[in-house]
This record gives structure tokens, C-alpha cells and sequence, in this order.
């Protein structure tokens, strides 16, 4: 060795090791070939980057595809890695088939994980080959379940409780959801172990059951009535509010409350699995439900750092390397210790009681809000809303107007067939300034004998008459106009289901009298050779009031034949 620096420019081959490399550089003052390694190697002689990018892709909830995809873009060779990704499929609130599964128990005074446990109905490996047709080879498998995935949570508790026992921990109490029968397998072999119910589970299905019935109470529909009642049913509040008075539903709720007096000892003193839940979404940020990865022993491994990270928080990756005999990475412990410290503070915010009522304001004014604007917008998205219900015509209702005081007001009033907001109107009023307005409207529905009561008015479409629409020359124009404008307006369905059909008095004329008694068939003619009076033509109320009479006089008994339909 001559110890001259060596020149990159120079280098006349690579050898490649995942994201490390060996550079073969001749030197140029005595052309030995030098092997210069680009990182640090561990004592097993790995490269220490590619030991920390596959870490690093256990922390960050991604595979191999996604590194060499991020790679690709900064134009650098993909990593050859033994960690694989697919997809999973979600499950629903009727359809549970996830081939994996995994659960924790978490201690309640320390909130660290004492022990977890994994499901597994999949390998890859065994996959790859049945599909080829080939003998399986030994292998690392990792199918450890053929049961359904229902059925994975309890076997899972009930062998972890056995390891705790066995380890010296025993478990007395369990604080558990009540959607699996977990429990009632562990008592078999744990006779003298409590439950109790998870308080957050217990409320949301309370709740759940309560929306359920708004659907038929109006009463339960005001936003500060369901959670009222979920607080009293909670926290055992007394009450502040007016008494809901509707008998059925009272029958309803009594019903709803003797299923929960059964487990009134386990209600009593509710516990909570919300440390279980804060795992597992530790757990899904490092095993997404959209990619799967419970095919090989990538699961196992994501779930223990998902158990690092809730135990020794997020410097967790930092012990690792060390434990590797890696270095810690200064970058990475600084990253780590930022984020625990930006999580204690956020939790000791959240337990103060300015945060906690800040909060309860906040869900309130966020529940008013959505009333008034559901209330604004209607039906805007529900299951089947297509199906269900005919969609109306979609009219958004104006933001509040600035009040000048140059504005006119106009007050006005509705009757209407019932107490529905669905219901037909029957009369409307109006007055501004001197000037009234009044109109009794034919209803589409019958009218209901509660809102008949109130309005002193019957109508039913049994014994109320359909009308006929008369006019003079309006076959040719008048009932065109109308048909057009209400088209327009997608009106004319409503409309001809309303009208019985029309008469063109024209026509009527020109069959009932002889064409030598009158000079022609225009409807001021008519009326001034048959009824001897003159009247205002073109003139819309005078035409009409004209009309009715010429009809009566001269034309209603011959009109059985010239009738059209709308």
C-alpha cells in the first residue's frame, strides 16, 4: 500500500449487499486494486444499514415492495429483504374471516404489556409450493390456527392466562369486552377469576341501541337527549332535564335496562381496555389491515415491536440496535426521546379537567351543529337512500340574509294533512304591510284526524271531486303554455293527477252553434251575440269570469263529448 488517496472516479467495479456495497478503486501511483467497503459491518459482517432498514420497515408499517418502491424513486437499487407483503381483507360487522388475529393482556396499574399472542390460518411458504404442486419443504411455519377467526380471541386469552400462571402472574381480574365468549371459557379452567365490563364497550352498545330506537321515537332525535341519557346510565347522574312522556318508548327503554340489571354486579365497577385498543393501534400503524403480513413470521415480529413501543416507547428502536450490536443511532434517539416527550405532555393535558371539559363543550356544539344542518340539508346520505325513498328535487336552502331596513316583511302560515314534516299543505296565509293573501290547497293525501282537530277541516279523495279544466281555444294554446311551464318545473305529473281532464270551449262552440248566427267563434264574439254584454278582453280574471258565464247559459249541457285528457 502506498497509502495516495484513492479517487472515486476511479472505481472499476461494485459489489452489491442490499443497500451496502464493496467498491473495487485501483489506486493511481502503484495500480494495486483497494476494496473499500460504503458503511459500517457488524460482527456478523452484515452491513449495519440494511439491519436497520429492515427494522425500520417494522416501525414504519411497510414491506419490502414499499422500500424498493421509495428506493426506485431516489434512483437506488432495490433491497433484496426476507420480509414479504400482499393484502388483507378488512372485516365487517357481519363477515369475520381475517386469517390473523392477535390480542394482549396489559397490566392495569402499570400499562405495559405482560403478555400477547398471535393467530395465524396462512404461510406463504406453504402457499408457494401447494400452488406449484411440489412436496412442502421443512420450514418455519406459520400457520398455528384452523379454527375461524371468531374463534381465535378466546384461545388466545385462555393461553396466555395459562402462561401468566404459569410464569408466577396469575390474572384475578380481567377487564374484557363482552363480544366474545372469552369469559366464559376461562372460567372452566379459572374458576375464582372476576370480569369486569370495559366501560367504553358498555356505553358505545348502550348508545348504539339507543339510535337505534330514534329511528321510531321523535323524542330521542334532539341532540343533547341521547347523550344525556348515556351520562345518567354511565355516571348515575340524577335529572336536570324535562321528562320524556311518550309511553312506548318508555316500554322500550325499560326493556333495554332489565337486559342490563342481569349484569348488575359486573356494572357496577366497570373497568377499561382502552390500553388494549391504544395497542392495537399501535399494532395496525406497523401491520396495516390493508397489507397482509400474517403469512410468514413478519407478523410475529411487528407485534413485538408493537409491544417494545407501548412498554419502552418510541426509544424502543434505538435499544435494539444496541441489543444488535448496532449502534443506537444519534438521529434516531433524538427522534425517539422527541416523540415520547410530545405524548407525556399530550397526556397530561388530556387528563386535566380544563381539557376534559373543553371537550364535552366541544361534542355539544359539534352535535348542535350537525342537528341544524341536517335539518337544513334533509336527507343527504343513508343506506339505501336511492332505494328507500323517491329522491325529491334537491333545493338548498339559502345562509342568512344582512336585514336592511329598506326589506319588506311577509308573514305566512301553513295548514298542512298531519304533524309530519312529509305533510301536504291544505291553506296558506300571508300578509305584508296592508296587503293579504289566502288559499285553501287540494291535499294528495288524506288528512289525518289528529290535524283535523286542529284545523277544523276534512278532505278526503273518496268523496272531494276531481276538477275539469275549461278554457276557450286552449287545446291549441293555453293548455301547450301550461304543459311546457310545468314540464319545466317537473310538475306536470303532480299536476295531471289533480286535474280530471279539459274542455276547449272553442270547440264546443263551433259543434253547438251554427256558424251563420255568429260572425265568428273568437270568445268576445260569442259573448256578445249569446249573453248581450261586453267585457274586458285579454284580460285574464275578466276572460274567466266571462266565460263561466257564457258555459253555463249556452254550452255545459252539450260538452259530453269534447272532453280531453291532460
Amino acid at each position: 500500500m502506498c497509502n495516495c488517496p484513492l479517487q472515486l472516479i476511479d472505481t472499476v467495479g461494485e459489489r452489491k449487499y442490499g443497500l451496502g456495497s464493496i467498491l473495487f478503486i485501483p489506486c493511481s501511483s502503484c495500480s494495486a486494486c483497494n476494496s473499500v467497503e460504503t458503511g459500517k459491518r457488524s460482527e456478523t459482517g452484515a452491513f449495519v444499514v440494511n439491519s436497520k432498514v429492515a427494522l425500520g420497515m417494522i416501525h414504519a408499517g411497510i414491506g419490502a415492495t414499499h422500500v424498493n418502491n421509495f428506493l426506485g424513486a431516489l434512483n437506488v437499487p432495490p433491497v433484496e429483504a426476507s420480509f414479504d407483503a400482499g393484502w388483507q381483507k378488512r372485516g365487517t360487522g357481519w363477515n369475520y374471516d381475517s386469517d390473523t388475529g392477535h390480542a394482549s393482556m396489559i397490566g392495569t396499574m402499570t400499562g405495559k404489556v405482560i403478555d400477547f399472542s398471535h393467530r395465524s390460518r396462512n404461510c406463504k411458504v406453504c402457499e408457494y409450493h401447494m400452488g406449484r404442486k411440489e412436496t412442502v419443504p421443512s420450514h418455519d411455519c406459520s400457520i398455528n390456527w384452523q379454527g375461524t377467526s371468531k374463534g381465535m380471541e378466546p384461545d388466545m386469552a385462555l393461553e396466555m392466562t395459562h402462561n401468566l400462571k404459569d410464569n408466577g402472574c396469575p390474572i384475578h381480574v380481567l377487564h374484557a369486552d363482552n363480544d366474545s365468549t372469552t369469559t366464559a371459557r376461562l372460567k372452566v379452567d379459572f374458576k375464582e377469576l372476576q370480569k369486569k365490563d370495559d366501560q367504553n364497550h358498555i356505553k358505545k352498545g348502550f348508545s348504539k341501541k339507543l339510535y337505534d330506537l330514534s329511528k321510531t321515537f321523535k323524542e330521542l332525535k334532539h341532540p343533547e337527549v341521547i347523550p344525556y341519557l348515556v351520562r345518567c346510565f354511565i355516571y348515575k347522574s340524577l335529572p336536570n332535564v324535562e321528562s320524556l312522556s311518550n309511553d312506548a318508548l318508555k316500554k322500550e327503554i325499560s326493556t333495554l335496562m332489565e337486559k342490563y340489571s342481569t349484569r348488575a354486579g359486573t356494572l357496577q365497577n366497570m373497568g377499561s381496555t382502552q390500553g388494549n385498543e391504544n395497542f392495537n393501534q399501535i399494532v395496525a400503524s406497523k401491520a396495516p389491515k390493508s397489507r397482509f403480513y400474517g403469512g410468514s413470521s413478519s407478523l410475529s415480529n411487528r407485534l413485538s415491536a408493537s409491544v417494545l413501543q407501548k412498554n419502552e416507547g418510541y426509544t424502543w428502536l434505538s435499544k435494539v440496535n444496541e441489543a444488535s450490536l448496532l449502534s443506537p443511532g444519534q438521529h434516531t434517539l433524538k427522534i425517539g426521546k422527541r416523540m415520547d416527550k410530545k405524548l407525556k405532555r399530550e397526556r397530561e393535558r388530556q387528563n386535566t379537567k380544563e381539557f376534559k371539559r373543553r371537550r364535552i363543550q366541544m361534542k355539544k356544539q359539534k352535535k348542535n351543529s350537525e342537528f341544524r344542518s341536517k335539518v337544513k340539508e334533509g336527507t343527504t346520505y343513508e343506506n339505501n337512500a336511492e332505494v328507500n325513498e323517491p329522491m325529491p328535487d334537491i333545493q338548498e336552502i339559502p345562509s342568512p340574509l344582512t336585514i336592511n331596513e329598506s326589506d319588506n316583511f311577509i308573514f305566512f302560515d301553513l295548514e298542512t294533512t298531519g304533524l309530519s314534516r312529509n305533510s301536504d299543505i291544505t291553506q296558506i296565509a300571508a300578509a305584508c304591510g296592508s296587503n293579504t293573501f289566502q288559499r285553501h290547497v287540494i291535499p294528495r293525501t288524506e288528512i289525518t284526524q289528529e290535524a283535523s282537530t286542529i284545523i277544523g277541516i276534512t278532505f278526503s279523495h273518496s268523496t272531494n271531486k276531481i276538477p275539469i279544466l275549461v278554457g276557450h281555444n286552449i287545446a291549441n294554446f293555453d293548455m301547450l303554455v301550461l304543459e311546457n311551464r310545468l314540464k319545466e318545473f317537473h310538475l306536470f305529473s303532480t299536476f295531471s293527477a289533480c286535474a280530471k281532464g279539459f274542455i276547449d270551449t272553442l270547440k264546443v262552440s263551433k259543434r253547438v252553434i251554427p256558424k251563420h248566427e255568429v260572425e265568428n267563434y273568437k270568445q268576445q264574439t260569442l259573448v256578445k251575440e249569446i249573453l248581450q254584454s261586453t267585457y274586458s278582453a285579454h284580460n285574464a280574471k275578466e276572460d274567466v269570469l266571462s266565460l263561466k258565464k257564457l258555459f253555463e247559459v249556452k254550452l255545459q249541457e252539450n260538452v259530453s263529448m269534447k272532453m280531453f285528457t291532460i
